[in-house]
């Protein structure tokens, strides 16, 4: 039995491989990725109203117990998709401003970590962060705002978000085709991880 058994797989049609492979590959990609449509102007000019991205869900960690571990945690400048309640099945973006532990201060319309500058070139030109504020980021939470300062509802509102209603990070924006861009790519030494002087 074992010898036929060996015979009919060894007789079986390459296509059969691919076809599996490829049913594979698929299902992997839908457990690992999901699109979303940008509604409203609060990422903006980063991203808009009605393009579509790529949301990486295992850029985390694949398993729960993966999710707890800081080498696999959200960093600063991170674009997110998570839900604003644990229960709730909408989906909101934003970016991850601040890190567990961080002091986060609004002053003068700047974001202050732990009392210094935190350069955001992602923003619009004469961007105003209000209102006045400064909290420390609890452990295993992360502080969100959106690009567009004066019209996101974020973390200044709702407070930090915890790590389990982060869903995943933000990678391609693939639609319009014209506008397709890889986010959120931080080579050493990127702005988005430097912060400076107090000024």
């Amino acid at each position: 039995m074992c010898r036929d058994n060996a015979k009919q797989i060894a007789g079986t049609p390459p296509w059969t491989w691919v076809l599996v492979a490829l049913c594979c590959g698929v299902a992997l990609a839908r457990s690992a990725l999901v699109h979303l449509r940008v509604a409203g102007q609060s990422m903006a000019p980063t991203l808009v109203h009605d393009q579509r991205l790529w949301v990486n869900r295992w850029a985390y960690g694949i398993w729960s117990w993966t999710r707890s571990t800081t080498a696999s945690a959200p960093r600063r400048g991170d674009i997110v998709v998570f839900r604003p309640q644990d229960e709730s099945s909408q989906r909101v973006i934003k970016r991850v401003v601040a890190v567990p532990g961080e002091v986060l201060e609004v002053d003068r319309h700047r974001v202050l970590l732990d009392g210094d500058c935190l350069e955001e070139p992602y923003l619009p030109p004469d961007t105003v962060t209000t209102p006045p504020m400064r909290l420390s980021v609890a452990p295993d939470c992360f502080f969100v705002m959106g690009d567009h300062r004066e019209c996101s509802h974020d973390s200044r509102d709702y407070g930090p978000v915890p790590r389990s209603r982060i869903i995943g990070r933000a990678f391609l924006r693939y639609w319009p085709i014209e506008q397709a861009e890889w986010l959120g790519h931080r080579p050493r030494g990127n702005r988005l991880e430097k912060i400076g002087p107090r000024r």
